[in-house]
């Protein structure tokens, strides 16, 4: 069905190729961006991606940018997005296990996860910077990459403890979250022994962070602190969606907000919209990938919005030609034909613009 949904948006872009200046014979992909699942800065730039796609905001103009092969990019698929900030590096890492890794304006390809001989699934879930090594968490274990040498320096597979989420590294142990629970192991010893490891806790944690000389992992409803040999509760942040460290502290997300910690200080941001992620730049300065009004930027309570022109949605139940408009109903059509009803109104492409009904006040949306 996705794909279905991709030829009807890229065909709405066709019909109006004239008036947009694409030739004939071309396509313009139309993506929806309103919903968005994850958020990353760098020095010059902040990162958003949803399920269709990623585009980036240069920090100083405030220019939207949507990314694909077009600009050098892999793809769209994005996994997760994560910036080397000592080293000015920003990782870009693909459904299929191919990573961009941008470097002085410039993309460079890594294929080393994407062509590695194994069986099955090779998603990359997320990255751990340490010094010049990337320790990538992987569906099958983890793979340690040295961006000096521009190669993978060690891998630690077949670990039998399911799925690696996360990993982070304090006091030269490695710990890994996985479908098991929290594990660790001394960089010190060979880690593709399963005997080396020692599991610390079980549950079913989601991620794990290191950020000023402390180790935290959240599940889903609580935010806990590694006191060298256990799990302590830190907050309730329930229900978790969102943890990443950058220089400036660990950054919590949940259903009612976004959380900045900062050794003992606490900065609570209470938005009126529900957010999957958040970087914070500075004290004042914080950006929100929202559930259904795409990007924006709150400077002490001033808010601007950047979210590219787009469909609301990627469901399209039905597709009609009214004097030149497109227009498209949110809902999706079933494998038997049928319609199915939808929350996500109705979308128009009128004038080289898309209209979304639960942006307007418009009827039935």
């Amino acid at each position: 069905m996705r794909v279905l949904l991709i030829f009807f948006f890229t065909l709405a872009g066709y019909l109006f190729s004239n008036a947009q200046g694409i030739g004939t014979g071309m396509w313009r992909l139309h993506l929806p961006f309103k919903t968005l699942i994850g958020l990353e800065s760098n020095s010059t730039h902040i990162y958003a991606w949803a399920n269709s796609g990623f585009y980036r905001v240069d920090r100083s103009s405030g220019e939207i940018e949507i990314l694909s092969k077009t600009q050098g990019f892999h793809g769209t698929n994005v996994a997760n997005i994560r910036h080397h900030e000592d080293l000015n590096l920003t990782f870009i890492a693909y459904s299929d296990g191919f990573i961009d890794l941008i470097r002085n304006n410039s993309i460079l390809g890594i294929s080393d996860i994407e062509r590695a001989n194994i069986q099955g699934e090779k998603k990359i879930y997320d990255f751990h910077f340490e010094n010049n090594l990337i320790y990538i968490s992987c569906s099958f274990g983890i793979v340690v990459f040295d961006v000096n040498r521009m190669e993978t320096s060690a891998s630690f597979l077949n670990l039998g403890f399911g799925e690696i989420l996360d990993a982070s590294v304090s006091n030269n142990q490695l710990f890994l979250i996985s479908e098991q629970g929290l594990f660790s192991g001394s960089l010190n010893q060979n880690l593709n022994d399963p005997s080396n490891w020692q599991l610390r806790q079980s549950g079913d944690f989601k991620g794990i962070e290191s950020s000023q000389n402390q180790v935290y992992v959240n599940d889903s409803a609580t935010l806990f602190l590694w006191n060298n040999s256990t799990l302590q509760s830190f907050s309730s942040f329930k229900p978790i969606k969102w943890l990443r460290n950058k220089q400036i502290g660990l950054t919590v997300v949940n259903s009612d907000g976004a959380g900045q910690i900062s050794g003992t200080q606490v900065n609570i941001l209470n938005p009126d919209q529900s957010i999957n992620a958040a970087v914070f730049i500075n004290i004042n300065e914080s950006w929100l990938a929202t559930q259904s009004i795409g990007l924006y930027k709150n400077i002490n309570g001033n808010v601007d919005f950047y979210t590219p022109q787009g469909p609301y949605s990627n469901t399209a139940g039905k597709i009609v030609d009214r004097n030149g408009e497109i227009w498209i109903g949110g809902g999706s059509i079933t494998s038997t034909g049928g319609a199915t009803f939808s929350l996500k109104g109705y979308y128009i492409f009128k004038d080289n613009q898309w209209i979304n009904s639960l942006d307007q006040n418009y009827p039935y949306n």
